[in-house]
């Protein structure tokens, strides 16, 4: 075995885990600090003893601890010896919460498998984007979006904000699938609650907030939430937070995609019923779908799950940002009263404890079939239901190329600029430097983060 090993593959879901003055090798041995803090003499037989016989041949106990060391960054070995140890100890624990992490891993595949081998779904064919009934509007928007291509950006806007309705800055909603659907889904949720209880197995919850709703990747739908986010989310994400999807990284849409079946399509629709027209326009987009999975998608990873609020389960949430980079929030109905999303602001993480601004105070009601959009660091809350049920489906869309680069910002102590706080900072400068009144001439374009 190596002493180091490259940590490529785990440094992009533990950016913050991983010192910056460690960065391409952690200690693979749990001992390592107590040969630093410790005499050699002390502790080289119990170290070495964790090394296989044939790394060991032909070499001496001290060539070896020698060869170790040297490994290090040379400006880590210039450090004080008791900063080496303090900072290796950090990172060793650091490390065993990635082997843990590791672990429970492996434990949760097994628990998935286990489910896709014994689970009927009640309603499989929801488990296929053809199986949504998808908003009409929302189907001949995205194909047309298709073709427009990837740099026309004010014409994919012109084709978005013709379906969008902006609730306030930075929240958008529209409308996505039929009372049927969400009928229909809500149902797939319950079926499958019931079957772990009659098969007494556990239902993992949707994360430390909610203690009630369940992870649809859990029970089928990975593909088709992957399918959603490629083809509804980044396309609107791509117009309305292009700093989150990158053009050149994203399964940027064009002419060259669409297929001659495709083309065959797009000239009936205009001649059908409306009935043909949504299931010809679905068609369309499934296949567009297709066409974007051999591209590489700058969102490419997500979690989706259900929540419920009710009286006597989860009432409200408390102010929060979402471990995501976009949110799509889907409300699928039941009858309730109360339970709005207030929204206060877009904050990156060294900020989110900052106050709210009066003019980000914004509240936006639910409507079944109908989602919203945002980014997931624009913090908000859900205030608490008055009656009935309100049920929603919550798609955390991230981007591992955005979550690098944020990396790099923050590691290089630089504030991204599409952070509230970072925004009244510049404006402040603007309104000193340019004599703007105090009612402020100068007003922040709601596109541009």
């Amino acid at each position: 075995k190596t002493f180091f090993i490259a940590v490529s593959r785990r440094r992009r879901r533990c950016h913050n885990s991983i010192p910056s003055f460690l960065p391409s090798f952690l200690p693979s041995f749990p001992s390592f600090f107590y040969v630093m803090s410790a005499s050699r003499t002390e502790t080289l037989s119990r170290f070495l003893t964790m090394l296989p016989d044939e790394a060991r041949v032909g070499r001496t106990d001290e060539e070896q601890v020698e060869e170790l060391f040297a490994a290090l960054p040379a400006e880590f070995r210039q450090l004080p010896l008791d900063v080496q140890v303090e900072k290796l100890e950090q990172l060793m624990v650091r490390f065993r919460e990635m082997e843990q992490q590791d672990k429970a891993q492996e434990q949760y595949e097994a628990y998935r498998q286990d489910i896709f081998r014994n689970y009927e779904p009640l309603h499989g064919n929801l488990l296929r984007l053809g199986g949504w009934k998808l908003d009409e509007k929302l189907v001949q928007t995205l194909a047309a979006l298709e073709k427009c291509g990837a740099d026309d950006i004010e014409r994919q806007r012109k084709l978005l904000d013709g379906l969008m309705r902006r609730e306030a800055d930075g929240v958008y909603s529209f409308a996505m699938v039929s009372q049927e659907t969400c009928d229909k889904l809500l149902a797939e949720a319950q079926h499958f609650e019931k079957w772990c209880a009659d098969t007494k197995r556990s239902v993992n919850r949707p994360n430390s907030m909610n203690k009630y709703g369940a992870i649809l990747d859990d029970f089928g739908f990975s593909s088709v939430l992957h399918h959603i986010m490629v083809a509804v989310v980044e396309p609107m994400a791509r117009v309305y937070f292009p700093h989150v999807v990158v053009v050149g990284g994203s399964a940027a849409s064009s002419n060259a995609n669409q297929t001659d079946e495709d083309q065959k399509t797009d000239s009936t629709t205009t001649t059908t019923t409306t009935t043909t027209t949504t299931t010809t326009t679905t068609t369309t987009l499934v296949e567009s779908v297709e066409a974007a999975m051999k591209h590489k998608s700058a969102l490419d990873s997500h979690h989706g799950f259900m929540v419920d609020y009710e009286m006597q389960k989860d009432r409200e949430l408390n102010f929060h940002v979402d471990d995501a980079d976009v949110t799509l929030n889907l409300c699928l109905g039941h009858k309730f009263e109360g339970g709005d999303l207030m929204f206060g602001g877009v904050r990156c993480q060294f900020h989110t404890g900052t106050p709210i601004d009066k003019h980000e105070r914004v509240h936006v009601s639910h409507e079944a079939g109908r989602a919203l959009l945002h980014l997931g660091a624009h913090r908000h809350l859900a205030q608490p239901i008055t009656r009935g049920r309100r049920s929603n489906l919550i798609l955390w869309c991230r981007s591992s190329s955005f979550r690098d680069a944020l990396y790099q910002q923050f590691s290089q102590s630089q504030h991204p600029s599409w952070c509230g706080i970072h925004k009244q900072l510049v404006h402040a400068h603007h309104h000193d430097n340019c004599g703007c009144d105090q009612h402020g001439d100068h007003k922040h374009n709601h596109h541009h983060h």
